[in-house]
């Protein structure tokens, strides 16, 4: 295979090197990747649907994409529309992670070993679970992270055409999922840190911090222009984030809270993770560098840009000024995975204690992401049982309704109050159709169709009096939860 790609011409050697670059790295990529794909077993082999997996199931094409302004999944759906689909999803997006992990360290001078710990520690950290959840994205999503990864390497080759080339790379990224700005800053860190721990020239660090920077900010700015020439907003969905409409100090303050409780593993951010390890180890360093000052006063430029990668990690919290979803939170994962990475490259005397405690992390994280695929999965089940429970009483009563004669709607939600024990995860994991929103007429008929139901019913409008004849009425699972009022069927799910 070599010859071949010696004969090519030199516009073709980036083919070359792509060849030998996966030579040299099979190993890593082949173990890492069989490990995420274990890990994510249950998600990526059990077929089911989770939270807003209806919306893009139904819709059936890229056009929601465009809509919600995911512009770069928008992209990438023409060119990988397969990409989308479920098993096929999950396994491409663990795989972008895989590349991403690798090409963030692949550049410099380190040990096989050290640069596989890194990428074991990346791809199982438990954030991405809660992305890959929304499989209709998820793997648009990972594959802009790896653009935004691949966009930061050709921005150190020092080379117009390919700063043109991350510029564009990096909008897709971006605009495929608005956290990988942060992706973006933090391996643009980890690789100035590196740089400086084998050169000590700061104020290279600093021209690259800045070179890179401004051409960050170059897709950013095509992207909101983009948003307001086509949806003429930034929506509803992302202004929700704004933490600063009730002062500075507060925004800022619940942005610090917020990070201290990922740092920490502390409440729904944090406790999924083992980052309190990783705290307390950063914590330890910085103490014993403050009690040997001579120590301390030749590493203060190594400490300040330790800081500006932890800031880089939760930029859009700080941006925001508020708690961003566990989902949003991607960056994280280059926390206790390049801290372990810093300590086994240069601290010989601990390299076996952290191999030890990178395999414990690792359990850790994996025995939260199993769980919480599998309360996803058992959650699913249950709601397939009700759906198909819900279809039957409304067939048996109206089978009319096949032809479209009647609109539907839905009151109150259903609440499992004899949960799986199983059923232990947070956020979206443990998710009901039946009582997201507290009761959504629109989700739980998309969900209905999903399972069989006709795609020709539509919602039908409540008003006041078919609500004052709904409080008459038994609710589900009792036979008569179901009852037609002014030409709509009324489920009713609860009091």
């Amino acid at each position: 295979m070599k010859n071949i790609f010696k004969n090519m011409s030199n516009s073709s050697k980036y083919a070359e090197k792509l060849y030998n670059f996966i030579l040299e790295n099979k190993n890593i990529i082949l173990i890492s990747f069989f490990v995420a794909l274990v890990i994510n077993a249950v998600d990526i082999f059990t077929i089911k649907f989770g939270i807003d997996s209806e919306t893009y199931t139904l819709a059936d094409g890229p056009q929601l994409y465009y809509d919600t302004q995911r512009y770069g999944s928008w992209i990438l759906y023409y060119i990988l529309p397969f990409a989308r689909y479920h098993i096929v999803s999950q396994i491409i997006g663990i795989f972008a992670l895989t590349l991403a992990g690798l090409l963030t360290v692949s550049r410099h001078n380190l040990q096989n070993s050290a640069k596989l710990l890194f990428v074991l520690l990346f791809v199982t950290y438990p954030n991405f679970a809660f992305l890959q959840y929304f499989y209709f994205q998820s793997a648009y999503n990972f594959i802009g992270l790896l653009l935004v990864v691949i966009a930061y390497r050709l921005i150190e080759k020092n080379n117009i055409l390919l700063y043109f080339a991350a510029v564009v790379l990096l909008f897709i990224g971006i605009s495929s999922y608005q956290a990988n700005i942060a992706v973006f800053l933090s391996v643009m860190m980890i690789n100035v840190i590196l740089d400086y721990i084998n050169d000590k020239n700061i104020k290279k660090s600093i021209k690259h911090i800045i070179k890179s920077t401004i051409i960050l900010l170059i897709p950013i700015i095509i992207y909101y222009i983009t948003i307001v020439f086509t949806n003429k907003t930034l929506g509803a969905y992302h202004s929700d984030f704004i933490g600063y409409r009730q002062g500075i100090i507060e925004g800022l303050g619940n942005a610090l809270t917020n990070i201290w409780r990922v740092l920490s593993s502390n409440g729904f951010q944090g406790s999924h993770t083992a980052n309190i390890i990783i705290t307390v180890i950063v914590i330890i360093y910085i103490l014993h560098n403050i009690k040997n000052y001579k120590t301390y006063k030749e590493n203060i430029k190594f400490i300040i840009l330790m800081l500006f990668w932890l800031l880089s990690i939760f930029s859009l919290n700080i941006v925001f000024g508020t708690a961003l979803p566990v989902r949003a939170k991607l960056a994280v994962a280059f926390y206790p995975a390049f801290i372990l990475l810093l300590i086994y490259c240069f601290n010989n005397k601990l390299k076996y204690f952290i191999i030890i405690l990178s395999i414990f992390i690792i359990c850790f994280h994996t025995t939260n992401i199993v769980k919480y695929q599998i309360s996803y999965y058992m959650t699913y089940k249950q709601d397939e049982i009700t759906a198909n429970n819900i279809i039957s009483k409304i067939y048996n009563k109206y089978p009319e309704i096949v032809n479209g004669k009647y609109k539907i709607n839905f009151t109150g939600a259903v609440n499992y109050t004899h949960k799986n024990p199983l059923i232990n995860g947070k956020d979206v994991f443990s998710a009901s159709f039946f009582s997201w929103d507290g009761g959504n007429s629109y989700r739980i008929l998309s969900f209905l169709k999903l399972q069989g139901f006709p795609m020709n019913i539509q919602i039908g409008n409540m008003t006041d009096d078919m609500m004052k004849k709904v409080k008459d009425m038994p609710s589900y699972p009792d036979n008569d939860c179901v009852k037609l009022i002014d030409n709509t069927v009324i489920i009713k799910l609860s009091n």
